[in-house]
């Protein structure tokens, strides 16, 4: 009955695995070495994690990412991370996570948001929902600051006017009438 011809292996062929990335996940796996995981290796542990469908590595995974204290240094990345598989774009633990990161990214500089390498490997919704906050965002800053801008500078024509009054600037008619004040018509 043992009488086969299996050979015990010394090496296991694991195509398209780095030797450093399998043992960073085994190290989840069987030691979980909590400290040992980062915001780089744990890219390639959560891969591991879910092609081969590791659930204790998963949740340490988003223990970390829920843990870890989010910046504008490493949001785009911990939002990488909480969508780069299927396994995490299905947790719904990591949902207050994105919401985090939405958050920080949206009062972010689209120089800093787009400089970092974690943003080039966003998958489309995920980027598209950043740009929409930020136009969100700054959609609401515009309908604060033109109507200032445009009293401001009806103010400074209308003292420009007022300050040389035989200058050769002629008042427009249609938007200053009598009194140098303006008619509410576009500038």
């Amino acid at each position: 009955m043992l009488n086969t011809q299996f050979k015990e292996a010394t090496e296991i062929p694991l195509p398209g695995k780095k030797a450093h990335e399998i043992l960073d996940f085994l190290k989840q796996l069987y030691l979980k070495e909590r400290d040992g995981i980062t915001l780089n290796k744990m890219e390639h542990v959560l891969k591991l994690a879910d092609e081969y469908q590791t659930m204790s590595v998963v949740n340490l995974c988003v223990k970390c990412l829920k843990d870890v204290p989010k910046s504008k240094v490493n949001v785009v990345k911990i939002l990488f991370l909480a969508n780069d598989t299927v396994i995490a774009r299905e947790d719904d633990r990591l949902d207050s996570v994105r919401r985090e990161c939405h958050a920080l990214i949206k009062n972010m500089e689209l120089a800093d948001i787009l400089k970092d390498n974690g943003f080039k490997n966003l998958d489309r919704d995920s980027s598209e929902n950043v740009f929409v906050l930020r136009t969100k965002r700054l959609e609401t800053f515009l309908k604060k600051v033109y109507p200032q801008f445009i009293g401001l500078a009806e103010f400074c024509i209308t003292l420009c006017l007022a300050s040389s009054p035989s200058s050769s600037i002629t008042r427009c008619p249609e938007h200053f009438g009598s009194g140098n004040k303006a008619n509410g018509g576009p500038l």
